[in-house]
């Protein structure tokens, strides 16, 4: 989940204007965005899940980030094979790369509701295992008492025992003196 707020976070900054310009002139700018999807990309690829739930969220945030390579990549290209003067094209360029963005913002509402299920299920697996450790916690701290009241009772007999030692010492040393 965090891997795809990362991915929406790359998704948000690529669909700015400036953004795009920087993508476009900007060399390092370009291997920056490249290296920062492969990355999430690389991080996701290590994410083992035998959950349907978790499998189908690493799918869903791959083919987003994969998706977000390619707009970059059409940047590029779109740009390569346009003449710096024309303006027009560039526009042009722009109004296309937009309208993917915001198409894989319409497919992304589409599967939203399907990473709300996703979400929920998350997070009631994390109440479960809240619950799970809570009560583990429990038993332990019910444990932990009747293991502390089992000391302190023997540490009072001790304590008698000691007492009533004292006590014989106390009427021995009287005696003698």
């Amino acid at each position: 989940m965090a891997i795809r707020e990362q991915v929406n976070e790359m998704e948000r900054s690529v669909a700015k204007i400036e953004t795009l310009t920087l993508i476009r002139n900007d060399l390092k700018e370009r291997l920056k965005v490249n290296e920062i999807l492969m990355s999430l990309l690389f991080k996701l690829d290590s994410v083992r899940g035998v959950d349907l739930c978790v499998r189908n969220l690493r799918k869903f945030v791959i083919k987003k980030a994969i998706a977000l390579q390619e707009m970059v990549d059409a940047i590029i290209s779109s740009d390569q094979s346009v003449d710096s003067n024309n303006a027009e094209a560039v526009d042009q360029s722009q109004d296309i790369i937009l309208s993917q963005i915001k198409g894989n913002e319409n497919e992304t509402l589409e599967t939203s509701g399907k990473e709300n299920q996703i979400d929920s299920f998350v997070n009631h697996e994390n109440a479960v295992e809240e619950e799970d450790v809570n009560e583990k916690e429990e038993s332990g701290r019910k444990e932990m008492l009747e293991t502390i009241v089992e000391d302190n009772e023997k540490t009072m007999r001790l304590m008698e025992a000691l007492s009533e030692r004292n006590e014989m010492q106390s009427r021995m040393l009287c005696t003698l003196s």
